[in-house]
Protein backbone atom coordinates (compact mmCIF):
# COMPACT_ATOMS: atom_id res chain seq x y z
CA UNK A 1 0.00 0.00 0.00
CA UNK A 2 1.27 3.44 -0.92
CA UNK A 3 1.83 5.98 1.79
CA UNK A 4 -0.15 8.58 -0.18
CA UNK A 5 -3.10 6.31 -0.86
CA UNK A 6 -4.81 7.25 2.35
CA UNK A 7 -4.77 10.94 1.30
CA UNK A 8 -5.96 10.45 -2.26
CA UNK A 9 -9.64 9.93 -1.51
CA UNK A 10 -9.81 13.15 0.47
CA UNK A 11 -8.09 15.26 -2.18
CA UNK A 12 -10.63 17.04 -4.30
CA UNK A 13 -10.14 18.15 -7.85
CA UNK A 14 -11.03 21.74 -8.65
CA UNK A 15 -14.57 22.23 -9.82
CA UNK A 16 -13.56 24.64 -12.58
CA UNK A 17 -10.71 23.91 -14.94
CA UNK A 18 -7.85 26.32 -14.53
CA UNK A 19 -6.79 28.14 -17.67
CA UNK A 20 -3.01 28.10 -17.60
CA UNK A 21 -2.51 29.82 -20.93
CA UNK A 22 -1.76 33.48 -20.81
CA UNK A 23 -1.33 36.10 -23.42
CA UNK A 24 2.09 37.58 -23.90
CA UNK A 25 0.46 40.74 -25.18
CA UNK A 26 -0.71 43.32 -22.75
CA UNK A 27 -4.39 44.17 -22.67
CA UNK A 28 -3.87 47.64 -24.12
CA UNK A 29 -1.71 46.26 -26.93
CA UNK A 30 -4.32 43.86 -28.27
CA UNK A 31 -7.03 46.54 -28.00
CA UNK A 32 -4.83 48.99 -29.88
CA UNK A 33 -4.07 46.49 -32.65
CA UNK A 34 -7.78 45.67 -33.08
CA UNK A 35 -8.69 49.36 -33.22
CA UNK A 36 -5.86 50.00 -35.69
CA UNK A 37 -6.95 47.22 -38.04
CA UNK A 38 -10.60 48.32 -38.06
CA UNK A 39 -9.62 51.96 -38.58
CA UNK A 40 -7.26 51.04 -41.42
CA UNK A 41 -9.91 49.06 -43.25
CA UNK A 42 -12.33 51.98 -43.03
CA UNK A 43 -9.63 54.44 -44.10
CA UNK A 44 -8.73 52.20 -47.04
CA UNK A 45 -12.35 52.28 -48.25
CA UNK A 46 -12.39 56.07 -47.97
CA UNK A 47 -8.93 56.57 -49.59
CA UNK A 48 -7.48 58.15 -46.43
CA UNK A 49 -4.17 56.26 -46.36
CA UNK A 50 -0.82 57.60 -47.52
CA UNK A 51 2.11 55.19 -47.74
CA UNK A 52 5.70 56.07 -48.54
CA UNK A 53 8.03 58.84 -47.51
CA UNK A 54 7.29 61.29 -50.33
CA UNK A 55 3.49 60.93 -50.11
CA UNK A 56 3.53 61.31 -46.33
CA UNK A 57 5.87 64.28 -46.45
CA UNK A 58 3.70 66.03 -49.04
CA UNK A 59 0.59 65.49 -46.97
CA UNK A 60 2.25 66.60 -43.73
CA UNK A 61 3.45 69.77 -45.45
CA UNK A 62 -0.01 70.65 -46.73
CA UNK A 63 -2.28 69.58 -43.89
CA UNK A 64 -0.66 68.36 -40.66
CA UNK A 65 -3.80 69.14 -38.65
CA UNK A 66 -5.83 66.53 -40.51
CA UNK A 67 -3.56 63.56 -39.77
CA UNK A 68 -5.09 60.98 -37.48
CA UNK A 69 -1.94 58.90 -36.98
CA UNK A 70 1.51 58.23 -38.37
CA UNK A 71 2.52 54.56 -38.44
CA UNK A 72 6.15 53.45 -38.76
CA UNK A 73 7.20 49.87 -39.47
CA UNK A 74 10.20 48.77 -37.41
CA UNK A 75 10.64 45.29 -38.88
CA UNK A 76 11.62 46.52 -42.30
CA UNK A 77 15.28 46.53 -43.26
CA UNK A 78 16.83 49.78 -42.10
CA UNK A 79 20.20 49.27 -43.76
CA UNK A 80 19.95 52.57 -45.57
CA UNK A 81 20.96 55.38 -43.18
CA UNK A 82 19.16 57.96 -45.32
CA UNK A 83 15.82 56.15 -44.92
CA UNK A 84 16.38 55.89 -41.19
CA UNK A 85 17.14 59.61 -40.97
CA UNK A 86 14.01 60.44 -42.98
CA UNK A 87 11.86 58.43 -40.57
CA UNK A 88 13.44 60.18 -37.59
CA UNK A 89 12.74 63.59 -39.13
CA UNK A 90 9.11 62.71 -39.83
CA UNK A 91 8.75 61.42 -36.27
CA UNK A 92 10.16 64.69 -34.90
CA UNK A 93 7.84 66.71 -37.15
CA UNK A 94 4.86 64.67 -35.94
CA UNK A 95 5.88 65.22 -32.33
CA UNK A 96 6.07 68.99 -32.88
CA UNK A 97 2.60 68.99 -34.43
CA UNK A 98 1.00 66.69 -31.82
CA UNK A 99 0.43 63.87 -34.28
CA UNK A 100 0.25 60.40 -32.76
CA UNK A 101 3.11 58.14 -33.90
CA UNK A 102 2.67 54.39 -33.61
CA UNK A 103 5.59 52.06 -34.20
CA UNK A 104 4.76 48.57 -35.42
CA UNK A 105 7.05 45.59 -35.30
CA UNK A 106 6.15 43.95 -38.61
CA UNK A 107 7.88 42.89 -41.78
CA UNK A 108 5.26 44.07 -44.23
CA UNK A 109 3.16 47.18 -43.64
CA UNK A 110 0.98 46.13 -46.58
CA UNK A 111 -0.48 43.23 -44.60
CA UNK A 112 -2.32 45.79 -42.47
CA UNK A 113 -4.51 46.87 -45.37
CA UNK A 114 -4.55 43.55 -47.29
CA UNK A 115 -2.87 45.00 -50.36
CA UNK A 116 0.30 44.69 -52.35
CA UNK A 117 2.44 47.76 -52.99
CA UNK A 118 1.86 47.74 -56.76
CA UNK A 119 -1.94 47.60 -56.26
CA UNK A 120 -1.76 50.57 -53.89
CA UNK A 121 0.24 52.74 -56.26
CA UNK A 122 -2.13 51.94 -59.12
CA UNK A 123 -5.30 52.57 -57.11
CA UNK A 124 -4.09 55.56 -55.09
CA UNK A 125 -2.15 57.36 -57.81
CA UNK A 126 -2.37 60.97 -56.73
CA UNK A 127 0.15 62.63 -58.98
CA UNK A 128 3.38 61.10 -57.69
CA UNK A 129 4.89 59.07 -60.49
CA UNK A 130 8.27 58.34 -58.96
CA UNK A 131 8.67 54.57 -59.18
CA UNK A 132 11.53 54.59 -56.68
CA UNK A 133 8.97 55.24 -53.95
CA UNK A 134 7.45 51.78 -54.34
CA UNK A 135 10.20 50.32 -52.17
CA UNK A 136 9.79 53.05 -49.53
CA UNK A 137 7.04 51.58 -47.43
CA UNK A 138 8.23 52.05 -43.86
CA UNK A 139 5.77 54.82 -43.10
CA UNK A 140 2.02 55.28 -43.38
CA UNK A 141 -0.31 58.17 -42.57
CA UNK A 142 -4.00 57.87 -41.79
CA UNK A 143 -5.93 61.01 -42.63
CA UNK A 144 -8.66 62.08 -40.25
CA UNK A 145 -12.14 61.71 -41.70
CA UNK A 146 -14.29 64.73 -42.43
CA UNK A 147 -17.01 63.13 -40.31
CA UNK A 148 -15.89 61.52 -37.06
CA UNK A 149 -16.11 57.75 -37.15
CA UNK A 150 -16.26 55.56 -34.07
CA UNK A 151 -13.25 53.62 -35.40
CA UNK A 152 -11.11 56.77 -35.44
CA UNK A 153 -12.20 57.68 -31.92
CA UNK A 154 -11.42 54.18 -30.63
CA UNK A 155 -7.99 54.30 -32.23
CA UNK A 156 -7.26 57.63 -30.55
CA UNK A 157 -8.58 56.35 -27.22
CA UNK A 158 -6.58 53.11 -27.23
CA UNK A 159 -3.44 54.90 -28.43
CA UNK A 160 -3.69 57.42 -25.59
CA UNK A 161 -4.27 54.60 -23.10
CA UNK A 162 -1.24 52.73 -24.43
CA UNK A 163 0.87 55.87 -24.22
CA UNK A 164 -0.09 56.20 -20.56
CA UNK A 165 0.96 52.62 -19.85
CA UNK A 166 4.22 52.90 -21.79
CA UNK A 167 5.12 56.40 -20.59
CA UNK A 168 6.27 56.97 -24.17
CA UNK A 169 5.19 56.30 -27.72
CA UNK A 170 3.78 52.77 -27.91
CA UNK A 171 5.45 50.03 -29.91
CA UNK A 172 3.19 47.12 -30.79
CA UNK A 173 3.71 43.74 -32.42
CA UNK A 174 1.32 42.38 -34.98
CA UNK A 175 0.01 38.84 -34.75
CA UNK A 176 2.00 36.53 -36.93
Amino acid sequence: MNIFSKYLPTMQTPRFPVNTTCSLKLCWESDLVEALVSCLHLAKEEYRIRIGFERCLNYLEVSPDSVLMCIQALGADMKDPLSHMQLLLIEAYCQENNIRVLKLVCQDIWELIDMKSAEYFEEYNDGIEDSSEIGDDNIMLIQAAAIDHIEDEELRKFYDLAALHCHARPIVRLRS
